[in-house]
């Protein structure tokens, strides 16, 4: 019989506790952000400084470059040297400045722009 008692008790409690529970998480859902996305463009890299990390960058195959977006996350994508550019080394900073269909067109980093990535990487 005791039994048959706590189910009934753990059946009313359900019941009871539902109406609670769905008003706690509605007021909850109010205070916690809905969706956050940290997806960039590749669009959004031109402009952007980074390192030459696969090269080094010629006008032949395109290399690899790393950088950081906007939200602080490392991206590695493919680049080529511009055509009026020497071949840039591994370890060399450059300034992604246009992008084709294949890659990035890369040029060497102009200094101010180095150092200012470096301050921001400190902060």
């Amino acid at each position: 019989m005791s039994r048959h008692l706590c189910v009934a008790c753990a059946d009313v409690a359900n019941r009871k506790g539902s109406p609670i529970i769905r008003t706690t998480s509605r007021g909850i859902s109010r205070i916690i952000p809905r969706d956050e996305t940290y997806a960039v463009s590749d669009a959004d890299f031109v402009g952007k400084v980074a390192v030459v990390s696969i090269g080094p960058l010629d006008q032949g195959l395109p290399g690899r470059v790393r950088l950081k977006d906007v939200f602080g996350n490392w991206h590695t994508v493919s680049a080529r040297a511009s055509p009026s550019s020497q071949a840039l080394p591994v370890g060399a900073s450059v300034l992604l400045v246009d992008r084709d269909a294949k890659c990035f067109i890369a040029i060497p980093a102009p200094a101010d722009l180095i150092e200012q990535q470096r301050s921001s990487d400190r902060a």
